[in-house]
Parts: C-alpha cells; structure tokens; sequence
C-alpha cells in the first residue's frame, strides 16, 4: 500500500524517505499444493513401530468389587507397557472386559480400541524456508491418508533466511515472524489436511517437524540472531517435545528432528537418517537442494558436511515467473525445431516454471545454442525479445507472452548452482577422494520424480558420474520425519548422525572461490582437483 493505495513494489519508484508498507495477506499466503503421496511411502520403513496394539485379558467388573478400572487393568498389563494420563477419558466404569486392545505408542497405552474410539495418527511436518509440505499419517495401519504443501507466508516479507533472522532483531519483530510461519502457514494448513482428511485433533498422537535451525527457531519464538553472523550460535539445536496446543496447533505434542548447527538443520539429518548414511558405502555423498543446499560425504572414515546459500532457485523461488510444482507449473524444457517446448503439471495452462522446469529450461536453451557459456541469449535468435523489467531492459526468452526468464534469472540461478556445485568439489578436496570415485550420489529436494538427471549435470549442477551412480531421493527431510514419527529407531539414529557430522567451512577453503567462479559457466570452465582429476 503506498498512500492508501495498492501497489505492485517491483513496478514502483519512490523517493529517499520513511515509508510504511503494508504486505497483504493474499501476497503472504497460498493455495495448498497437492504432493504425490506415492514419493513418501518409503518414509514407512520401519523396524520397531513406536504404535503397536497390545491384547489382554480383563475380567468383568464384578470379580473385583471396589476395584477401579486402573487397578484391574495395570496388573495384565505387559511389563513395558504404562497406561496414558488420558486412557480413561470417556470410558464408564464397567465398561471394559474381556479381550481388550490397548492402543500403545511409545509403549504407552494411549486408549482402548473400540468401535467408538477414535483411530491413531501421526503427523510428519518439513519446514521449508520456501514452503512447508506435510502428511497425515495412519498409525494403525501404517499408511499415508494426505500430504499437501504450502507457500511459506515468510516468504513474501524475505526469500532470504539470513535476512529473516535479522529480521527478528527484537521480540516484537520475532513474534511477527513465527506469527507468518504457525498462523498463516502452519496451522491452516495442518488443520486443512485433518479436515479433508475426516481427523479429529485429539486423534493425533503426535506431529514430528523437520527444518532448518533458523526456521525452528522462530517457530518455536527462539532468538535466531545468533545464527545470522559468526559465531553462529544457536539457542537450542535439539528441542524437546512440547505440548502442540502452546503452539495453537492440532494433535497431543510437538516433537523435533534434532540439528548439527545453525546451518546444517534437521532437515538434512533427517534426509541422512533416512538413507541411514551411517552405514552407506565409503564415498558416497548426499546433497539436499534447497535454499541452504545442505551436502555430507562420506570418505576414509569420516562424515564431512557443509552448506552453500543457494536460494530459492532450486525451489522456484526468486524469479517473476517462478512458482512451485504446482498444476500449471512448468516441469520440463525441450528444443524442437530451433525453438524450446514445454509440458506442465497436470497438463493445465503454463502459469510459471518451478524447480525442475528451470532446470530443464537452462539445459535444453544450452544445447540449442539458445544460452550461451556465460548464461546470455544468442544474439541474433529470432524468440529472443527485450522488454522492460522493473524499469530497466533486458534480455529474454518467452515461453508464452507471460512466462519468461531473463538474463538476470538466469544469471541468479547460476549463482546458486555454482555455490552447489562449488561445494561438492570442495568436500571431495578436503575428503581427498576424486570426485569420480563417488560411489553412491544422493540427490535430495523438492523435485520428485519432475527432474531429470541429464539436464542437472548438461549444466554443471551436479559432477557427471556413470549411469547408475546418482539417486534421486526426493523430499527426504519429510521422509525422515515420516520414519521418526512411526519408527523408535529413527531417534537414536539421528543422534548419532549429528554426533559424527564434521563441518567444513567452505569459505575457509583455499580454492572455494576460483572453483566458485569457474562453476558460474555452463556447466563451468576448468576447476582443478589437487588429487589429480580434472573437469573441463
């Protein structure tokens, strides 16, 4: 708002002064995104179900007159078993006999089974710094009811995590921030999902969030602003589980995959957990693609880890024409008689290109000879067009008359993949293993089964390793909430994942910044490996 006035800020000039705007709640909000429930299901893995139903034997109220409902059933009750502060809420006195099953989670009896009594669920939550994307799980029968996602509110005040956190520089500032994340983020759309779902709140047992520190932090209205500069210190890596309705949330509690630092969050422990890196073959290297692409490697007996800032680019974040996968969205890029064709999810109208469909678009108008090596358009190409973009000309290629990308998006996307890129090379160096004899490549982030390999590595994002060697894990940070929601494993996993995590800072790296800037190129100029291999 500008004078009373709605107004468009990229298409608005204003002069030196104090101003106050207004974000409205359509510009900070978004329809829900529809995920394909078939990408999580292997986040059901388990070996010890922390929900399990536990059968016994009870007799009628009448053998044992005086006697309680607590004082008949504790002693059948298997030794590990405890009953719940709320088992008995809603059941009568002589109500239970005979055969009874005991809903148990985390070998605590949670209710009797009944047909009147509710089912038990769980719900596995991934912070995203660009969206949030949840799923409802059924413990009983241990399978996924719903998953959708939504734009992160906090995105339209800053699509930069490190501005966030400067953000909340005073209580205040902190309180609006976590406000953007629970209520206008969060909790619609936990409570949209329960309710298309048919849950009852108090059928959840309990909501399992994986993000990064900053994003946790001011969730939960922890003071992030030691993250935002060296030291980098946190406030609390490791939450511990909290009632849910503090938060005005569903369900009995919250709980938290725990992280490494203020950069390396819960959401890549989870993503390690879930591929149980551990116990994976020496060399092998996981990368999650996101605002912070969050990387480890595994080599001569140690955990490496890093981050690069990358930005939303790989999420569809930071472009005009830039959106998540979301029906309409571009999703795939192809050359086809000297001029660029495109499909979209769902088949619908092209409203803008997401992750992979940027991607895809970068590597097909490369090798057309649309995009040259320093990421600008051929000069004579006859789809090429100027026009004016927040006052100022540029340089761009028209999917359709309102979808486009520029020079400058691309040159911001080559920022990004030159800083994952860049890193990679850097944990081989420190590693001192050759970027070839990567055994195993986990490629982790919100593409699904949208991206395609060969455009990742046609453009440099990722090494060009043999067929066979690259994974592409998906949303394994939602994966591994998943899994800690219904597995008792997955916790002490993820502890000892943190404890063997070693960071590596890149900037400290002698050639970061030269294999950076080559890395800015299509797929790059030369970066030199001190072990011997080259890419050229």
């Amino acid at each position: 708002m500008l004078d009373g006035e709605p107004k468009l800020a990229c298409q608005t000039t204003v002069e030196p002064g104090e101003y106050e705007i207004a974000i409205p709640d359509s510009a900070a909000s978004s329809a829900n995104i529809q995920i394909d429930l078939s990408t999580l299901e292997a986040g059901l893995s388990c070996a010890s179900p922390r929900y399990e139903e536990v059968s016994i034997e009870l007799p009628g109220a009448e053998s044992q007159p005086n006697a309680s409902n607590r004082q008949r059933i504790e002693p059948r009750l298997p030794p590990s078993i405890v009953l719940g502060e709320r088992f008995f809420e809603g059941v009568a006195s002589d109500a239970l006999e005979g055969s009874v099953d005991l809903a148990c989670f985390d070998s605590v009896a949670r209710f009797p089974v009944r047909e009147e009594s509710g089912a038990a669920y769980a719900i596995a939550v991934d912070i995203g710094t660009t969206t949030f994307a949840a799923t409802l799980i059924d413990l009983s029968e241990r399978r996924l009811v719903d998953c959708r996602g939504r734009l992160n509110a906090q995105y339209a005040y800053s699509e930069d995590l490190v501005a966030r956190i400067a953000f909340c520089h005073t209580p205040e500032l902190l309180k609006e921030m976590q406000e953007l994340g629970l209520k206008r983020t969060l909790i619609p759309l936990l409570r949209g999902l329960l309710k298309d779902a048919g849950v009852r709140s108090e059928d959840v047992l309990t909501t399992v969030l994986s993000g990064n520190s900053p994003m946790i932090h001011i969730l939960l209205g922890l003071d992030p602003s030691g993250m935002g500069g060296w030291p980098f210190n946190g406030v609390d890596y490791a939450p511990v589980p909290r009632a849910a309705s503090r938060y005005r949330l569903p369900g009995d509690r919250l709980e938290f995959i725990p992280s490494r630092s203020a950069y390396l969050g819960g959401d890549i422990i989870s993503g390690l957990a879930f591929v149980d890196f551990l116990n994976v073959p020496e060399g092998s290297l996981f990368v999650d693609l996101g605002t912070n692409a969050e990387m480890a490697l595994k080599a001569n007996g140690k955990l490496l880890c890093s981050a690069a800032p990358a930005g939303p680019s790989f999420e569809g974040g930071g472009f005009p024409c830039g959106v998540s996968a979301i029906p309409g969205a571009i999703d795939h890029v192809w050359e086809e008689e000297g001029e660029l064709r495109f499909s979209t999810i769902g088949d619908e109208p092209a409203i803008g290109l997401c992750g992979s469909g940027i991607i895809s678009f970068v590597a097909a108008a490369f090798r057309a000879r649309i995009l040259r090596k320093k990421g600008r358009f051929a000069r004579r190409h006859k789809k090429v067009e100027t026009r004016e973009l927040i006052g100022e000309m540029q340089r761009v290629y028209p999917l359709t008359d309102d979808v486009y990308l520029s020079e400058d998006d691309i040159s911001n996307f080559l920022q990004a993949k030159a800083a994952v890129f860049s890193g990679i090379i850097t944990l081989c160096k420190v590693a001192e293993i050759d970027i070839f004899d990567i055994s195993r490549f986990y490629l982790a982030g919100n593409f699904g089964k949208h991206v395609r390999i060969e455009d990742m590595i046609a453009i440099g994002v990722v090494p060009p390793l043999a067929d066979g060697k690259i994974e592409v894990a998906g949303n394994t940070s939602l994966k591994g909430a998943i899994q800690a929601a219904v597995d008792s494993d997955a916790g002490p996993r993820m502890e000892a994942i943190v404890d063997a995590l070693e960071f590596v800072e890149l900037n400290a790296q002698p050639s970061f910044q030269d294999d950076f800037i080559d890395a800015l190129f299509i797929p790059h100029l030369k970066i030199d490996f001190s072990i011997g291999a080259t890419l050229c």
